[in-house]
């Protein structure tokens, strides 16, 4: 115990962060309630507060405007992102500040043409015409050009995002509130991919929420180039409970396994940013409205842990069936030995 503690001691106060080229961030935290008024509408005075708070604190030299998961809640045609009204609105707000990317969290879905079966295992089918669709938890990037950042969440919150057969989403559908995904479910994203800004200099990797709170799959999109990490999220679901805390702690987890800054938008929070250290040097309170400013920093590094993943977790576990399987061979073994001496 001892060991490990005075490692980590000494290579939390000696690593050192690259503070080059970095670049001003701007993060927005609505604070709209998710039981009462983020899935109700008018969606379009929700993300217009999103806008107001952003112009407020945006400079010439901001880069990075990141918003929460589900910013845009009405579901955005992937096929047709450019003539999105809530697309429209980010863009609008582009021309005014050409210099900036915005990450935003956005509901999307997409249309398949006619066929017999679904294309996919969470497409549904619209009608008899044979049309299918899905829907998908989405992080998009929008900049000054015509093309956009398309990033699908992939690890779903089972119960709330993953969708089942029929009869059991009914049924779970009694249990649980709607929280913007049984009613549907939502389909996902094989390959981790990375966001870049408009210069191609600086890769982002965009964690939706749940997906930050495993390791080895983000790592993933350190594997893919990415070297900063921004996680989009709307932790009011747990209310004031230590669900919100716990989720909030896997973040600094995910810095220190992959030396990654980190960039945090909640929507009741907290958001915050945290170094490769793991630590929170800025951050917001809990359920309140506010703005965070600060800098990010490209890291290239690759980690042991990115590399190799689990590899302690998988070592102990083999070890501890050895010393297991050591123990039940012993004991017979022991209890022979003891007889053996009573008799003499």
């Amino acid at each position: 115990i001892i060991i490990p503690s005075a490692i980590s001691v000494f290579r939390y106060n000696t690593i050192r962060q690259n503070n080059n080229n970095g670049s001003e961030e701007v993060i927005i935290q609505p604070n709209i309630d998710p039981y009462t008024e983020k899935y109700t509408g008018p969606f379009e005075d929700q993300l217009k507060r999103v806008i107001t708070m952003a112009e407020a604190e945006i400079t010439d030299k901001t880069e990075w405007v990141i918003t929460p998961e589900t910013t845009i809640d009405d579901p955005a045609n992937l096929d047709d992102l450019a003539n999105d009204r809530y697309v429209k609105m980010i863009k609008d707000m582009i021309r005014q500040h050409p210099r900036i990317n915005v990450v935003s969290g956005i509901v999307t879905y997409k249309l398949y043409p006619a066929m017999k079966e679904p294309p996919t295992v969470s497409a549904r089918i619209i009608d008899a015409s044979g049309l299918y669709y899905d829907h998908f938890n989405s992080a998009i990037k929008i900049d000054s050009g015509k093309s956009f950042g398309i990033y699908n969440k992939s690890k779903l919150v089972p119960g709330i995002e993953m969708q089942f057969s029929n009869g059991l989403t009914r049924i779970i559908t009694r249990i649980l509130p709607y929280l913007g995904g049984t009613k549907w479910g939502y389909g996902i994203q094989k390959d981790r991919s990375c966001f870049e800004d408009a210069s191609n200099l600086f890769k982002i990797g965009p964690v939706i929420c749940y997906e930050s709170v495993f390791g080895k799959f983000v790592t993933e999109y350190v594997k893919s180039g990415a070297q900063a990490i921004f996680i989009i999220t709307n932790d009011g679901w747990w209310k004031n409970t230590n669900g919100y805390k716990q989720h909030l702690y896997f973040a600094s987890l995910r810095a220190i396994e992959t030396r990654r800054c980190i960039s945090r938008a909640a929507n009741t929070g907290v958001s915050c940013i945290i170094d490769i250290r793991g630590k929170r040097t800025t951050q917001t309170s809990w359920w309140s409205k506010d703005v965070l400013k600060g800098v990010i920093c490209p890291e290239t590094r690759i980690t042991t842990y990115v590399r190799y993943g689990d590899y302690l977790l998988w070592f102990s576990a083999f070890l501890s069936a050895i010393i297991l399987l050591t123990l039940f061979l012993a004991i017979p073994i022991i209890e022979k030995l003891r007889n053996l001496l009573s008799k003499n």
